[in-house]
């Protein structure tokens, strides 16, 4: 990393999706939580920003829990210099869109994403300089953007406002079409 930095690399995008190793493993993410952690804090020694990519909604309704917990315990334990959250698309004719018919992965509709979301910023405890959060996904309609740590209050009002400008799903996730969300 010494020698890249040396050579002029400067930002590198670590697409993390989870904090859970329960929900990397069930997608065969090949590498751990763990595993994770040390290449973002390695990259933060060498002076390498590091920038976050997240899914909303990859545990399904079964490990929404323990997927918005986990990827807070882990976002908390970095420094990075942006974290973005994409949205979840099931392809037909993936693993993951099988797994949905078989019953063995749960897909959430987008209100549940967006409490999932809220329920991860709510349990993030980050410090140290502000990084730019964005969720380009929310509700299948809206962008949001704030600052973390220290805009965190703001980005859980926005959460809480639309939660309850949309009672409902403004969309169903449905496995008849080339996308679900």
């Amino acid at each position: 990393l010494a020698s890249l930095k040396r050579a002029g690399l400067t930002d590198v995008h670590v697409g993390i999706e989870s904090g859970s190793d329960e929900v990397l493993a069930m997608h065969h993410k090949g590498e751990n939580v763990q595993q994770m952690l040390d290449a973002c804090l390695a990259l933060e020694r060498a002076g390498i920003a590091c920038h976050i990519s997240l899914i909303p909604g990859l545990g399904g309704r079964g490990l929404s829990d323990l997927h918005a917990e986990k990827t807070a315990v882990f976002l908390s334990k970095i420094h990075p210099a942006s974290i973005w959250c994409i949205g979840l698309k099931i392809w037909e004719g993936t693993p993951l869109a099988d797994m949905g018919r078989r019953g063995a992965f749960d897909p959430m509709d987008y209100r549940e994403m967006l409490q999932e979301l809220r329920t991860m910023l709510s349990l993030t405890e980050m410090e140290g300089p502000d990084c730019t959060f964005t969720d380009s996904s929310v509700l299948g309609l809206y962008t949001i953007e704030g600052k973390l740590p220290s805009g965190k209050a703001d980005l859980l009002h926005v959460c809480d406002h639309l939660l309850a400008a949309f009672p409902e799903a403004p969309q169903e996730i449905l496995y008849d079409g080339p996308s679900v969300i």
